[in-house]
C-alpha cells in the first residue's frame, strides 16, 4: 500500500539527492556504501570505516543534521539482521539518511562538508592513539 502511495516524481527527486550524496561521501576515505543498485531512493545507508555510529550522529545532531544509526530495522544492544544479512563488515558504523523530496542540493551539501570534516578530525584523533 505505502508503494501505492508514492508519486513518482518523489522518488525522482530522492533519488537525484541520494545519489548526489553518494557520489561525494564514498570520496571520504574509508567509507562504504551499505546497498545495491535499485534499492529505496528514499534510503541512504553508509558506513565511515572505524568511526562508530553513533559518534557521528553526535556530530551531526549538533549541526541540526539528524541521521539514524545502523538500519531501520535494529533492536537494541542486537544490531540489525539486516546489516548482518547483508554482510556490511563493520555494522556499529553505519548511519542511515532518509530522504524526501523536500531535501536539497544545498543541505545535501551542507551534509557532504559536515562529514568530510568530521571524518578528517575522527582519523586525525584515532592515528593519535
Amino acid at each position: 500500500k505505502a508503494c501505492e502511495l508514492i508519486d513518482y516524481k518523489d522518488a525522482v527527486e530522492a533519488s537525484e539527492i541520494k545519489n548526489y550524496l553518494l557520489s561525494n561521501l564514498i570520496k571520504i576515505n574509508g567509507t562504504v556504501y551499505n546497498g545495491k543498485t535499485g534499492d529505496s531512493p528514499f534510503i541512504l545507508n553508509i558506513s565511515f570505516g572505524d568511526i562508530r555510529s553513533e559518534v557521528m550522529l553526535n556530530a551531526l545532531s549538533n549541526e541540526g543534521i539528524y541521521v539514524s544509526s545502523g538500519s531501520a530495522c535494529a533492536s537494541g544492544h542486537h544490531g540489525s539482521h539486516v546489516l548482518s544479512a547483508m554482510n556490511v563488515p563493520k555494522p556499529d558504523s553505519a548511519i542511515r539518511f532518509s530522504l524526501s523530496r523536500y531535501n536539497t542540493l544545498e543541505e545535501a551539501d551542507i551534509v557532504i562538508d559536515k562529514l568530510i570534516e568530521y571524518s578528517m578530525h575522527m582519523i586525525i584523533c584515532f592515528k593519535q592513539r
